[in-house]
């Protein structure tokens, strides 16, 4: 096989098996539902309506969007080519045009509209040292811009006073904890609301995404795991009294992260999404009545950018369900409970031609957290044969992401696809998280063998034939394991994958955030550990092919 078609092939992993893909893009001031069909078309559902107008448009559709009052516009944060450079952009739907609206010196982190659209407020931070500056960018022609003061740490905006006076940001300077301030867009002086230290070995988890302050500036909601138990590995939902620091937590005590939530109009109902490794509920939790209650578990939510929208002031939902082979658009009522599908794609044929089996591949650890070994799932062609499939290993990106055991088809036919959710990966507890960190990072490989020994024992499988595949730290999986079983595998195919540890864990932009997960080379002997886990060192121990693309 040659290189380009094994990177078309790399390229297709991720891919949509869906005849019509949808992505949740936001709801404007106007109340308008804005959806993507297939990256190219524009679906706006008006308020009160049941059908969409379809526009084709060539903007960008892979960012969050905050949408400008009044005007058919979106601001957006958007990465540049292959450099660590964020620029903020506009989304013109009039003139279906994107275009930038600040190209910084450094890299746009956070960002935040004024109501009445006449600037916005950005931080650009400094990525050597995670420091960086605020600054108000006029939203006018000539985009006027000037500097407020610097600030430390990582910076997300929140919003401001109605007198458009102060700004509340989130702040961290460090994993080990959070500040709300309160920030005088004049004087720039700053007031410390309320704090939060990390304790009992509590898994901090302060962001931009998991904070939500309420009007009254004195109650606010967020993200972040227990202190014991099952409550200490997944991520629930919190109330918190910013003066007091008192907490309650809204969210069941279920295996499963709150990574997303919104809050209704009037401050009354809150929204949330419950995520267990892809396999998702939504709930709502009545502030007034202090009721939690189940809105959606039937068939599986998908993400497509957001897990969800929610009309504040209507108090309805818009999400993405998956249905035997059928991808739906489906809008609910958050206190009646009904729920209307608005539009589906036609039925994907792959339902019909592919198996999907999910197991837990036991190494050598008996327990990692709450898992009792590596989450994996596998594809197969329904139509069987006499001899035995190939398989392909599919490592994702990150580490700190995971795949969903969704339908897909084959990357070949006549082959099997097996995609391994190594240690390291997101959606399976705060511990399995952390299971590669630092001096772990070989476990991450060790765990290969197991995988090999499985397949092995699989009599529909052939494991003399296993190529490993995998984008960026999957990139890294395959190389890393390609040097330390040169014996195992048949071959690897490795695109932009990591191959020094070294190097990444001194990149600019990663000192901070993903020190603590590679390692921090200042100490001699983490240095000495990468050097040793890192496959550019091993290069004579390849026996096999490995085909490595960059970018």
């Amino acid at each position: 096989m040659k290189a380009k078609e094994f990177e078309k092939m790399i390229a297709e992993m991720g891919e949509d098996p869906f005849g019509d893909s949808y992505y949740l893009l936001g709801i404007d001031n106007h109340e308008n539902v804005i959806i993507v069909k297939n990256r190219n078309e524009i679906l706006i559902k008006k308020l009160d309506s049941n059908s969409f107008k379809s526009f084709n448009k060539k903007i960008s559709v892979d960012a969050n969007q905050t949408f400008l009052t009044n005007q058919q516009k979106s601001l957006f944060i958007r990465k540049e080519g292959s450099e660590e450079t964020y620029k903020l952009y506009i989304n013109d739907f009039a003139l279906d045009s994107t275009y930038a609206a600040y190209e910084p010196k450094e890299r746009v982190f956070s960002f935040l509209v004024a109501k009445d659209n006449s600037f916005a407020l950005v931080f650009e931070i400094n990525t050597p040292t995670n420091d960086g500056t605020l600054y108000k960018l006029y939203l006018n022609k000539e985009k006027q811009i000037e500097k407020i003061c610097d600030l430390e740490g990582f910076n997300w905006l929140q919003q401001m006073d109605e007198n458009k006076e102060f700004v509340y940001i989130l702040n961290s300077k460090n994993a080990n904890e959070g500040r709300l301030l309160k920030l005088n867009l004049n004087t720039a002086q700053i007031v410390n609301v309320y704090k939060e230290e990390i304790n009992n070995n509590c898994y901090q988890n302060l962001n931009a995404n998991n904070f939500k302050l309420f009007s009254s500036g004195e109650r606010a909601l967020y993200t972040r795991t227990g202190h014991k138990g099952l409550t200490k590995e997944f991520i629930a939902l919190w109330e918190v009294n910013t003066k007091t620091g008192k907490k309650i937590r809204l969210s069941p005590e279920v295996m499963g992260n709150v990574n997303e939530f919104d809050l209704t109009e009037d401050e009354n109902q809150v929204v949330f999404v419950v995520d267990f490794a892809g396999k998702r509920t939504l709930y709502s939790f009545d502030l007034q009545l202090r009721k939690l209650k189940t809105l959606y578990d039937k068939f599986p939510i998908l993400k497509r950018n957001k897990s969800f929208l929610l009309n504040r002031r209507t108090k309805e939902i818009y999400f993405i369900s998956y249905n035997n082979g059928i991808m739906q658009l489906n809008e609910l009522d958050i206190i009646s409970g009904e729920i209307s599908t608005l539009v589906q794609s036609e039925k994907a044929p792959i339902e019909d031609q592919v198996l999907l089996e999910e197991f837990i591949l036991p190494v050598e650890d008996k327990t990692i957290g709450v898992m009792p070994g590596i989450p994996c799932f596998l594809y197969l062609p329904k139509e069987t044969t006499n001899t035995k499939l190939p398989v392909f290993v599919n490592f994702h990106g990150g580490p700190s992401e995971h795949r969903e055991a969704l339908p897909k088809s084959p990357l070949f036919k006549g082959t099997a696809d097996l995609v391994m959710n190594y240690r390291g990966s997101t959606g399976y507890g705060v511990t399995y998280e952390k299971a590669d960190d630092g001096f772990n990072r070989h476990k991450q490989i060790d765990d290969l063998k197991y995988l090999y020994e499985w397949i092995k024992q699989d009599p529909r499988l052939d494991e003399n034939k296993i190529i490993l595949c995998g984008e960026s730290w999957g990139g890294y999986m395959v190389m890393a394991t390609m040097t330390r079983f040169p014996d195992l595998f048949y071959g690897g195919f490795s695109k932009n994958g990591v191959s020094d540890l070294t190097s990444i864990s001194t990149n600019d932009y990663l000192i901070g955030t993903m020190r603590a997960e590679i390692g921090d080379t200042s100490n001699p002997e983490m240095l000495e550990y990468q050097i040793k886990n890192s496959p550019c060192n091993y290069g004579g121990k390849i026996k096999k092919t490995i085909i490595n693309s960059t970018r």
